[in-house]
């Protein structure tokens, strides 16, 4: 922790160091870890004001879980207005960073954990549907924009295959963009 204003936030270097570390099992805050002291009522808000502390509160983004266990929150809706914010959090603790922002604001998108560690975010909505694509590098704390989608999108769903991702549904400019398979191995 850099001081104590920040002590919300662990650096980037802890978390890909592993000092900050948290197990698949303590990946989001449930009932059952409440003591038996307390009532359930009670362990239910104190395991959601630890997730919300200092945090903007947002909507409509995405949240993909990395191999290290945090998550990346990323774009969303903050104060009715769509955003570049990405963050790191530790859901075990509710300790977060600000890390590198998107270069495309961005709501209603869909977003895709690759294997070796990096996040793709595709598509969204920020005045209108966007097709731009970009990838988060957490080692590196870039982003760096890829090839558009073949439609613009959001609110669809993007899955991982050994094909490339698989976009599915969503809305679009006009009609449904229905399903289509965006190849991302041939650019990372």
């Amino acid at each position: 922790m850099s001081s104590d204003t920040d002590r919300n936030q662990f650096s980037r270097r802890d978390v890909l160091a592993g000092v900050v570390a948290i197990g698949a099992a303590a990946a989001l805050p449930t009932l059952a870890s409440a003591r038996h002291s307390e009532s359930k009522e009670k362990a239910f808000e104190r395991d959601s004001m630890l997730l919300h502390q200092g945090m903007p509160s947002r909507t409509c983004h995405s949240s993909t879980p990395l191999q290290n266990g945090l998550v990346l929150v990323v774009g969303g809706f903050i104060a009715d207005r769509a955003t570049t914010s990405a963050v790191l959090l530790d859901p075990s603790t509710g300790a977060y960073e600000n890390v590198a922002p998107m270069r495309t604001a961005r709501a209603r998108h869909a977003a895709v954990a690759l294997n070796d560690g990096r996040v793709v975010v595709l598509g969204g909505f920020n005045r209108s549907f966007s097709a731009a694509v970009e990838i988060y590098d957490p080692f590196s704390n870039r982003w760096t924009s890829l090839e558009r989608l073949p439609s613009q999108r959001a609110d669809f769903t993007a899955v991982l295959s050994s094909n490339g991702i698989l976009l599915i549904g969503g809305t679009g400019p006009i009609n449904s963009p229905g399903i289509a398979m965006y190849s991302i191995f041939s650019q990372v």
